[in-house]
């Protein structure tokens, strides 16, 4: 019986060989095919990656530039306040230190409410510097009626000048503020 299957057998394993040939065959022709749209895929990807690359490498620029662009303004306005706070503070110093020199020189008398008290009687008295009621007390203008002497009035005008600096200082700081709660909300 084996005898007789064998000229089948013979034949099947031909037929199985012949189609196990062309099977290799025709997937060798397709492989450079394969290889070949696997390439181009491979190079589309490449292509739109250094695309993508290139325009955030685009922005990120512009945004930095913008950046750059708001700092310098930033930095032109603090420069644009600190002059203004420096003209200001110099100013009141020398105002302070003219009417410092017009007391000494005495060009300068100073009128300002006194509330002086009067020894004699033990009351106190308003005094405006003008009128009746300063002439009666004698305290109406600084030094020439009774009233304070020079060195007094300087120590006042100091800190009157320390009060005008503090105050240009506050408005500097202020400033500042805004323009950075400015420079935050868009």
């Amino acid at each position: 019986m084996l005898y007789s299957a064998l000229p089948y057998l013979i034949v099947c394993a031909v037929i199985g060989l012949v189609l196990l040939f062309t099977y290799h065959r025709g997937q060798a022709s397709r492989e450079p095919a394969h290889a070949a749209e696997l390439a181009a895929l491979k190079h589309g990807h490449a292509a739109e990656l250094l695309r993508i690359s290139a325009a955030n490498a685009t922005r990120e620029g512009e945004a930095q530039a913008r950046e750059r662009i708001r700092e310098r303004q930033h930095r032109d306005a603090m420069a644009t306040l600190e002059a203004t706070y420096q003209t200001e503070y110099k100013k009141a110093q020398a105002n302070a230190e003219t009417v410092i020199s017009g007391l000494r020189a005495g060009t300068v008398r100073l009128r300002r409410e006194i509330v002086a008290l009067n020894i004699a009687s033990g009351d106190l008295t308003a005094n405006r510097g003008a009128g009746e009621a300063g002439a009666a007390t004698g305290l109406g203008d600084g030094p020439a009626r009774g009233g304070p002497g020079a060195g007094n009035l300087e120590s006042v005008i100091r800190v009157a000048q320390r009060g005008n600096e503090w105050a240009v200082q506050l408005r500097a700081c202020q400033a500042i503020v805004r323009s950075d709660r400015e420079e935050v909300t868009p």
